[in-house]
């Protein structure tokens, strides 16, 4: 799934904390971010938004 231009960032974590699962974010690059819930806080994510 693409997502582009998250506008409500704590609205975005609050799908990602209700995910089971593995959760990525895979930026234009090919880095993989681990996006879950027990591996992120908001502020350091805020800077790829």
């Amino acid at each position: 799934m693409k997502v582009q231009n998250i506008t409500d960032i704590e609205g975005f974590f609050k799908v990602v904390d209700s995910c089971k699962g593995k959760v990525e974010l895979v930026t234009g690059e090919g880095d993989r971010l681990n996006l879950n819930p027990s591996c992120h806080s908001l502020y350091p994510w805020q800077i790829f938004f």
